[in-house]
């Protein structure tokens, strides 16, 4: 259910770009990295998802995050 909501949302301006921080030692080729940026949504159904977001924001849910590097901020 949630994901059928999420689709209803408007990116109104996203700026966001890969990038590679960093080689995993022990690991040839690999590299952590991830999206950097910001991104602007809108739309109703963001009254009803924005618990799943803030949850996912307290506890660091993101690509890289067993890296210490998933995290993203909410504001309003």
């Amino acid at each position: 259910e949630l994901l059928a909501q999420v689709v209803q949302r408007q990116v109104v301006e996203s700026r966001l770009s890969w990038h590679d921080w960093r080689p995993l030692s022990g690991r040839k080729g690999l590299v952590v990295g991830g999206f950097m940026g910001e991104m602007v949504l809108e739309g109703q159904v963001l009254d009803d998802i924005y618990w799943v977001l803030a949850v996912a924001s307290l506890f660091g849910v993101g690509k890289g995050a067993t890296y210490g590097a998933g995290r993203f901020a909410l504001s309003c």
